[in-house]
């Protein structure tokens, strides 16, 4: 149950990162930037990308490529390049607002792209066996080798600062900070707008999407 909650934040965004928690506690974090490399903000996206885990982000996706060409191989004697996946061209780990990253995965979001990829070899009972795995396995790394360091390091950072729970309490102040920065915290969904067009169909909402992109 606890990896399906963690899952879940994933997907729609909701993790405590950095830049949420400003949110209720402006006046302690301030304009911190990551706890991790120091230099960049953590926005949603800087989980994976943080220049300190990027590649610890590459290991995993060389790890996710070879695992579909082994179950290809497994299950239907195919032997496939590696080339093959690598041109769907789904495994970029730059950052991009209006294109299918690697991250989006991580996320637990499927392309059609791979889906259509995947029909060639398989069948669908083992296309759902293979992204269960898959999204199983990006969960796991992203919580074990992403999540709990950062927790750890801002804990490290908070324990510096000698920032107790009492502190906090007291300055929680919610409404302060979404005023000052003219924040919308009613509409927060719309930042979801841009994907959500493109959602063809939920198979678990604690497993994955499968979504169309252009």
């Amino acid at each position: 149950m606890i990896l399906k909650s963690f899952r879940l934040k994933i997907l729609i965004d909701e993790l405590p990162i950095l830049e949420h928690t400003k949110r209720y506690y402006f006046n302690i974090y301030g304009d911190a930037n990551c706890f991790l490399c120091g230099v960049h903000k953590k926005v949603f996206h800087h989980i994976w990308l943080c220049p300190e885990v990027i590649n610890l982000i590459h290991a995993h996706l060389d790890l996710i490529i070879l695992f579909i060409r082994q179950f290809i191989l497994e299950n239907t004697k195919i032997h496939i390049t590696l080339n093959e996946i690598l041109s769907l061209g789904i495994w970029d780990v730059a950052y991009c607002d209006d294109k299918f990253i690697f991250v989006d995965l991580l996320r637990g979001f499927i392309p059609q792209l791979l889906i259509k990829h995947l029909q060639r070899f398989l069948t669908i009972s083992q296309i759902h066996s293979l992204l269960t795995s898959i999204v199983e396995s990006n969960t796991d790394f992203t919580k074990r080798s992403i999540w709990i360091p950062y927790c750890q390091a801002l804990n490290i950072w908070k324990n510096d600062l000698n920032i107790t729970r009492n502190i906090k309490r007291y300055f929680y102040r919610v409404d302060s900070f979404l005023h000052l920065h003219g924040i919308d915290h009613t509409n927060s969904e719309r930042s979801c707008e841009g994907l959500l067009q493109f959602v063809y169909f939920s198979v678990n909402s604690f497993n994955y999407l499968v979504f169309g992109i252009i």
